[in-house]
């Protein structure tokens, strides 16, 4: 099977300005890897349904135009040449995601996918996450690494609410998963709103993951290496729709695949499940005095040692 990236390099070696090729002729979907006159690389859809009418993109550009046998084109062409390694990889994710999808729906089906990839394609500054915010990113990569060995890797991504600011970070079939990220040694662990362990319609747990942060060349964790894991693991288990579905949180929640987290930053010590039911320590809404609309608060950890638990499915 060629890249599109193949493809496109072929296209600009035999100078054909405007040139097309077929990106396969076993997809069931009608699609083109394309060089527009300027020599923009692209991905274009030829379909006999209508596509929806596009979002405005900054990175890229989309393009529908109605061809002189009926059919339709849909076109979506990189803006920003720095991106291309990412538009890339997109437009491959989009090819292999769309093997499986009816070729009437596919306008439609790569117009969504495109607006999940928007804040990727768009994220061109370089900007890293902060400390904090990547320690937290990381014990909810760590958590949801574990919810893969006990539910399906499409039902995991889709319950993965977390970058969606959700007020729970996974929302499972029946079950919800809050996830807090402490450093070793650490007593308490803060809640940020009432709502985070406030659930009357499910099973709750509150994941607590033990993160020490390393020295320079010390073994460990690198953001980059457990974000490749995952995605390997997906695309292995449920193809690339769910590495795409997965790009896409990643980027909601500020993450970017970039050099700077590739660096081993963290040793992950533990990661401890408790089953926020009656008696454990925690504020519901319900329990609020008249007046107080909002509330973050501190949990003693040692006290809810009696409520630890396994994750199970």
């Amino acid at each position: 099977m060629t890249s599109i990236e193949s493809l496109w390099s072929a296209l600009d070696a035999s100078g054909e300005i405007g040139g097309a090729t077929r990106i396969d002729p076993d997809h069931g979907c009608d699609l083109y890897a394309a060089l527009d006159a300027a020599g923009r690389p692209g991905l274009v859809l030829v379909s006999g349904a209508r596509p929806p009418e596009p979002a405005p993109f900054e990175a890229v550009e989309v393009t529908v135009s109605q061809r002189a046998d009926g059919r339709w084109s849909l076109g979506i062409w990189l803006r920003l040449a720095t991106l291309r390694d990412e538009f890339a990889r997109l437009c491959q994710e989009l090819i292999d995601a769309s093997r499986s999808i009816a070729p009437a729906a596919a306008p439609g089906f790569l117009l969504s996918q495109l607006l999940r990839w928007r804040r990727l394609l768009e994220a061109g500054s370089g900007t890293m996450l902060g400390p904090t915010e990547l320690r937290g990113l990381v014990g909810e990569l760590l958590v949801l690494r574990r919810c893969l060995d006990h539910w399906p890797a499409a039902e995991v991504i889709a319950a993965w609410v977390g970058p969606l600011d959700a007020p729970q970070d996974l929302a499972l079939p029946a079950l919800r998963i809050e996830v807090k990220t402490i450093r070793p040694g650490a007593r308490t662990t803060r809640m940020s709103s009432v709502d985070q362990l406030d659930v009357e319609d499910a099973r709750l747990l509150l994941a607590v993951v033990t993160l020490a942060t390393i020295g320079a060349g010390a073994p460990g964790l690198s953001p980059a290496g457990l974000v490749d894991e995952i995605r390997g693991q997906l695309e292995r288990a449920a193809g690339a729709g769910a590495a795409l579905d997965f790009d896409s949180r990643l980027a909601a929640g500020g993450y970017v695949d970039q050099a700077g987290y590739e660096q081993p930053m963290f040793r992950a010590e533990a990661v401890r499940f408790f089953e926020v039911g009656e008696g454990f320590p925690r504020l519901r809404r319900a329990d609020l005095p008249a007046g107080v609309a909002e509330a973050s608060y501190d949990i003693e950890l040692g006290p809810c040692a009696g409520f630890e638990t396994e994750l199970e499915r």
